[in-house]
């Protein structure tokens, strides 16, 4: 009886701790269709049509791209009669496109002064963003003074007054959410993230580090969703996987892509330069890699080198061993 009590208390628990993680529905996950996916990749004749035909279905295109940034501005321009210094950045594969065709669009809120306002795209690259010396410049009184959530609850209305999703939600979570649908995709929108645009800055230069990147990547974020792998509690996280990526290539045989200490310390070394100038010196420091593998050996070798990986160790520290 008393292990029937101490099972069902555990089943509570869980339940709880389910509703309490779940995520949202996937409003955009009908612009992919696994169906369909199957049937292309049927039609192949190699393994590398296969990888051509999925990485062209299932990729983010420019169009997608110009959709995204237009949803970011106009949830931007909802803010800014509300606040005196303010933006909304896209973060996530909607910068580095290694995303799917059906990933959410991340956003970030940030407050800034005149001097630091922060820029995060595909054509003014920066790494070394610097830190704001004026926040909560708001005329919402004592917005920097609430919690994330509070200010979220704040967004939230004003969003809701501008016409947005009035079904929106809110996410708990380390950083917390507003979850809301545009124009028939998912979006996420977070606060002051300064985590999320650093590691879009990795993703996007690692991406244009090495071609093989994005579709490696792709392939497998697809696998680790449909298999439910990937969201949710006690699950992976999208930039978890890319980790998982990143490492593997980092300690190929020869390295596919350089450490990120060796990342890290180059764009040191040339911070002080304008963005596009940076850019390319910042590039031109790497030299190609001298690994010839093809995608379908990549593809095997990464299960292989995860399967009997030592899960007791970090993965994908600083200096990549």
């Amino acid at each position: 009886m008393k292990r029937m009590l101490c099972n069902l208390q555990c089943d509570v628990i869980k339940k709880n701790l389910f509703r309490k993680f779940v995520r949202k529905p996937h409003y955009s996950e009908k612009t992919l269709s696994h169906t369909h996916v199957k049937q292309l990749l049927q039609k192949c004749r190699s393994v590398t049509e296969q990888f051509e035909v999925f990485n062209s279905y299932t990729q983010l295109t420019d169009e997608d791209i110009s959709i995204r940034k237009s949803i970011c501005k106009e949830v931007e321009n909802a803010f800014q009669p509300h606040f005196l210094h303010c933006s909304v950045e896209l973060t996530g594969s909607s910068v580095s496109r290694l995303g799917l065709k059906n990933s959410d669009v991340d956003l970030s809120f940030q407050t800034f002064s005149n001097e630091t306002k922060k820029h995060n795209s595909t054509d003014d690259i920066c790494i070394d963003f610097k830190e704001d010396t004026k926040m909560g410049n708001s005329s919402f009184a004592g917005f920097s003074q609430l919690t994330p959530k509070e200010k979220l609850c704040h967004l939230k209305t004003l969003l809701t007054d501008a016409g947005f999703d009035k079904q929106s939600k809110i996410i708990p979570g380390v950083c917390p959410i507003l979850y809301f649908t545009h124009r028939n995709l998912a979006c996420d929108l977070s606060i002051e993230n300064k985590s999320a645009l650093y590691s879009t800055n990795l993703m996007l230069f690692c991406n244009m580090l090495e071609k093989r990147v994005a579709p490696l990547y792709r392939f497998l974020i697809y696998w680790f969703k449909y298999h439910k792998l990937c969201g949710g509690i006690s699950k992976f996280k999208s930039y978890a996987v890319f980790l998982l990526v990143i490492y593997f290539l980092q300690t190929r045989n020869p390295p596919i892509l350089p450490t990120v200490e060796d990342m890290i310390q180059r764009a040191e070394i040339i911070s002080d330069k304008s963005s596009v100038t940076y850019a390319n010196e910042y590039f031109n420091t790497f030299e190609n890699s001298k690994n010839s593998e093809s995608l379908e050996e990549l593809i095997k070798e990464f299960f292989c080198f995860y399967a009997k990986f030592s899960y007791s160790k970090a993965i994908c520290p600083l200096v990549a061993r």
